[in-house]
């Protein structure tokens, strides 16, 4: 792979581990405090296509879309509102290129063995532990994440709605980090650096996730690296999300639980 690919692909996944430093009021509130950085954003993604390099496009859009649904009004404040325009934009950008469609894999071809069924187990189990350390341990201001539970509705209802809203975020981080940035990576760099570069991609985009900060980055990059590792056994995301969707469980669950 040349080096201009190699440079546009870590120019994207640069720009896209910077969002997250954005206070979120800043990100709603006015564009022009972030307008520079979406303006790079559209540049590295317009160089890609003026060079018809799929595999810098791929990895230059996901700021661009991501950055972009954040700031729209209404849809920035409406979470998981964010996570299914960015997936739909991404899939409508594409859906009219040939060579763009021809790049994906098939993501959905999973080697879900024995081995790696007790892995996706053992990894599951490891984060719900580490989740509950930094919960407890690190004293954190759970307060923060009070918006993410919805006001009104009856408390049997939030429980109900824990298991879809962890598999559409699971769905969404999966097919961004162990998806298109891991192609795009692997094919510019191979399949080694994929994992350090997705997985250090995963633990910044959780700055300001749940575990927040920099403890939260380091255990968001140690799961994205856990995450890796069976997506490289396994060869595409099945295994992935269905380990995802269960750490997403015991993430809404302890937030939730906190406001009944």
């Amino acid at each position: 792979m040349n080096v201009v690919t190699r440079a546009l692909v870590l120019l994207g996944m640069a720009l896209l581990a910077a969002i997250p430093f954005i206070p979120v009021a800043d990100r709603l509130a006015s564009f022009a405090t972030h307008g520079w950085l979406f303006g790079l954003m559209v540049l590295v993604f317009a160089i890609a296509c003026i060079l018809g390099d799929a595999v810098a496009m791929h990895a230059a859009l996901v700021p661009v879309l991501y950055l972009g649904a954040y700031v729209l009004p209404i849809v920035g404040s409406a979470w998981p509102l964010p996570l299914i325009v960015i997936l739909i934009a991404y899939g409508g950008v594409f859906a009219g290129v040939p060579s763009a469609r021809r790049w994906f894999g098939d993501w959905s071809r999973a080697r879900f063995d024995r081995t790696t069924m007790v892995i996706v187990l053992a990894q599951t189990a490891v984060a719900a532990v580490a989740l509950l350390a930094w919960r407890y341990g690190s004293g954190v201001n759970m307060e923060t994440y009070r918006s993410a539970v919805p006001d009104g509705i009856p408390i049997w209802l939030i429980f109900v709605g824990l298991v879809p809203y962890a598999m559409l975020n699971a769905v969404f981080e999966e097919v961004l980090w162990r998806g298109i940035l891991w192609q795009s990576c692997e094919d510019a760099f191979g399949p080694r650096a994929a994992l350090g570069f997705t997985a250090l991609s995963f633990g910044l985009a959780h700055y300001r996730g749940f575990p927040s900060g920099w403890l939260g980055v380091g255990l968001a990059f140690v799961y994205g690296l856990m995450l890796g590792v069976v997506r490289l056994r396994s060869g595409g995301l099945w295994a992935c999300w269905c380990g995802h969707v269960v750490t997403d469980i015991v993430i809404y669950t302890m937030v939730a639980a906190m406001f009944l």
